[in-house]
């Protein structure tokens, strides 16, 4: 996947893949000087990817990506009609799934 890049100016790596973002987000430290409301306290203490969910939360976003993000691009690119046919019955198929 080409969703990661390196901001030359910092070497921060960034992301705009969902799944990275997520456990990004999960992560985020406030500094000490920070001062933060006690809403803010009680999102930060809402774990977005519990270990114990993990695997589950990792196969949904690899289906989400590739079936859903990606499936739109694959029957718009397909090159022959057969290929289309394909990807369109995928496309069928992941919107039942997702009701």
């Amino acid at each position: 996947m080409f969703d990661r890049f390196v901001l030359r100016a910092t070497g921060q790596v960034v992301s705009n893949e969902s799944g990275d973002l997520m456990r990004m987000l999960n992560n985020v430290t406030p500094k000490p000087s920070d001062v933060l409301s006690e809403e803010e306290k009680l999102r930060r203490r809402i774990d977005l990817y519990p270990p114990s969910l993990q695997q589950e939360i990792d196969a949904l976003n690899h289906w989400i990506y590739e079936d859903v993000n990606n499936g739109v691009y694959k029957c718009g690119f397909a090159t022959t009609q057969v290929l289309m046919r394909g990807m369109a019955r995928m496309r069928v198929r992941t919107r039942k799934r997702m009701r």
